[in-house]
């Protein structure tokens, strides 16, 4: 009797941990509108975490658990206003190569 008592205690613990699981999501040079992501949320402001967090918010994934950033030689997306990271209007535009998203997983 106790080792069945004990097995269902094991299963239901299963069960509830796994409805609350959690899912790491990657995005490899991530991008919004066919852009790359700067690295900031508003230019040259809220750098590195708060901009990875508002994509993984776009991106309906949760919060930003790690991210990586380099150099772009291209122009970036600033999520805050919209608007395009040039080196006409900048002297240099950066932009994450990967973010990782976590948010629970709802099987």
């Amino acid at each position: 009797m106790k080792y069945r008592l004990n097995y269902l205690w094991a299963i239901i613990a299963v069960v509830v941990s796994s409805s609350s699981a959690f899912a790491d999501i990657t995005y490899n040079n991530p991008r919004v509108n066919n852009r790359p992501v700067d690295w900031c949320l508003n230019p040259a402001v809220q750098c590195g975490r708060p901009a990875a967090d508002r994509f993984c918010e776009i991106a309906h994934a949760g919060t930003a658990v790690r991210f990586h950033g380099q150099r772009s030689a291209v122009a970036t997306l600033i999520l805050s206003n919209k608007q395009m990271c040039t080196l006409n209007r900048f002297d240099h535009c950066d932009r994450f190569d990967k973010i990782v998203c976590s948010a629970t997983r709802f099987d």
